[in-house]
């Protein structure tokens, strides 16, 4: 809940109609989910509630995947390159991409998270732990909190991706949990920016955890060229 009663939002008259207007506002001082009062002010008149709280739905998963799919189908087209979604049903893939002269053709799985959590990561499962095709590749998407937010892609090959879940989930088992209890294992893996959370017990264990520390990303960030398709000039 807001601490202040009423809240008031005026409008640009010559650049926001009042649909706007509502809507820019809401988005700015709701994104707490509940608001108890507010009032929009327009030229030619204004909105106003108040007392009765407003639920702000969340977006569904759905909708967030298929919001990564299409940014990065949208940047593997401005590069030049012929992409396309792939057929519902197709394993393991989301989209498809090639270059004109069909030099090469990539599958290409993309995962999606919006900045909230707090581990920062992508969900994945033990399946892609042996998922190691030469051609396959992921994309991780970060699409921030709010649409304003800049969306980060992160372009990762298959085997890099199943080395890291296999090696930091392995280690991560083997180390001792609360009160010295085992990890039990699941169906659940993450793809992380940081596994330094982890307290290897064994010297292979370390070496592991620090090759997978704050910042290994870095280098797949919005790094195309790892798809190894022909540079053009794009747009």
């Amino acid at each position: 809940m807001f601490a202040q009663n009423l809240w008031c939002c005026r409008a640009r008259p010559a650049q926001e109609s009042l649909h706007e207007t509502a809507s820019r506002a809401f988005r700015l001082q709701c994104s707490a989910r509940l608001c108890d009062s507010f009032e929009f002010i327009y030229p030619h008149g204004s909105i106003r509630h108040l007392g009765t709280p407003i639920k702000v739905n969340r977006v569904s998963s759905t909708i967030v995947g298929a919001a990564g799919e299409y940014h990065v189908l949208s940047q593997l087209l401005r590069r030049g390159w012929i992409a396309a979604l792939a057929p519902d049903g197709a394993p393991n893939m989301d989209i498809l991409v090639t270059d004109e002269d069909n030099q090469k053709l990539c599958a290409i799985q993309v995962k999606t998270r919006r900045d909230i959590g707090h581990d920062k990561g992508w969900h994945m499962k033990p399946k892609h732990e042996t998922m190691i095709v030469d051609d396959l590749y992921y994309v991780f998407v970060d699409v921030g909190q709010q649409p304003s937010d800049r969306t980060t892609c992160f372009i990762l090959p298959s085997k890099v991706v199943a080395d890291c879940i296999r090696l930091c989930h392995k280690v991560w088992l083997d180390t001792p949990g609360k009160r010295g209890r085992s990890h039990k294992d699941s169906n659940v893996r993450r793809l992380l920016p940081d596994y330094s959370f982890i307290r290897p017990v064994s010297e292979e264990g370390r070496v592991i955890v620090d090759q997978y520390r704050s910042g290994w990303l870095a280098h797949y960030r919005e790094n195309w060229s790892i798809l190894g398709l022909p540079e053009v000039g794009g747009f």
